[in-house]
């Protein structure tokens, strides 16, 4: 019986710790207003440990179900939970069409709310003000 009890309580933390490794989000608050030159920010500079092509910016009060972005339970919960706040942005880093990681941006930082599209290319420069 403590065997099955062990095996249980086992399950249970590796359940817990993979579900909390399941998040894709990465900081750049750091990161930002050091590659940001002048009134521009060239997104070929934003590294992250995965390969990206392009992000979708995802601005207050978004509706991200119209993303048209395949992305996992964990992060799009994630996402909703903040895009009903004035204060941040969120940067959607996306390879062939689904979502590999996910930072929100202080509008402080950089105000990524008055970017003019919504997606743009790795290769893409934004112009920030």
């Amino acid at each position: 019986m403590k065997n099955v009890f062990n095996i249980i309580c086992l399950f249970f933390i590796g359940l817990f710790v993979s579900c909390n490794s399941l998040s894709k989000e990465v900081e750049l608050s750091d990161e930002i207003p050091a590659i940001v030159k002048g009134k521009t920010l060239c997104l070929d500079d934003i590294s992250i440990a995965k390969e990206w092509d392009s992000i979708v910016i995802v601005k207050p009060y978004s509706n991200i179900d119209e993303l048209n972005v395949d992305m996992d339970f964990v992060s799009k919960r994630e996402i909703k939970s903040k895009v009903n706040y004035d204060n941040s942005c969120t940067i959607v880093f996306v390879k062939n069409g689904e979502l590999v990681a996910f930072s929100f941006v202080k509008r402080d930082v950089v105000d990524l709310a008055k970017t003019t599209k919504v997606v743009y290319s790795r290769k893409d420069t934004i112009v920030v003000k």
